[in-house]
């Protein structure tokens, strides 16, 4: 089965991701829940995860000196100076795709975080389910990207929605 791909529009760019492969999906994952587990996501760890989510984006480019022509590169290739000065653009690019490779997970995560929320909270009256986890996943994520994505594997596009 291929990987599929989204494409999504950032602050006026477009943006092709093709999803990771699972053993490195597999890797992410394990270092992501063990620095969420111990509390300690480290600068590597987040490093790590944004090298494979830029290898596996592509960046479309209009050649505005010549015909108009559209063409893909490699997000790799021009990451340090696509993204200066727009720390925001970035960090909405890194969720986007961050999202569309591991919405599964998240959504396993924000349940298994609440199932354990409640049953503390039934031992303990001040806690609401769910509020831990909710607010843990938004502050690795910020407000919930959903983008869907043929089920054939090609591209479609999804704009994201803004936080308003």
């Amino acid at each position: 089965m291929p990987r599929k791909t989204q494409e999504f529009e950032i602050d006026g760019h477009l943006y092709q991701v093709q999803q990771v492969g699972a053993e490195t999906g597999d890797a992410i994952l394990f270092r992501l829940g063990r620095g969420l587990a111990m509390s300690d996501l480290k600068p590597e760890d987040f490093e790590h995860i944004r090298s494979v989510l830029r290898d596996s984006t592509k960046l479309q480019i209009v050649d505005t000196k010549g015909d108009g022509r559209k063409s893909w590169v490699p997000l790799s290739d021009k990451y340090g100076d696509h993204f200066a000065g727009r720390y925001e653009v970035a960090a909405e690019w890194f969720r986007a795709a961050f999202e569309f490779n591991f919405a599964s997970f998240i959504d396993v995560i924000r349940k298994f975080v609440v199932t354990r929320m409640a049953a503390a909270s039934s031992s303990s009256p001040k806690g609401v389910p769910g509020d831990f986890g909710d607010s843990l996943l938004h502050s690795i994520l910020g407000s919930p990207v959903s983008p869907t994505s043929s089920e054939t594997g090609q591209s479609t596009t999804s704009p994201l929605p803004t936080n308003s």
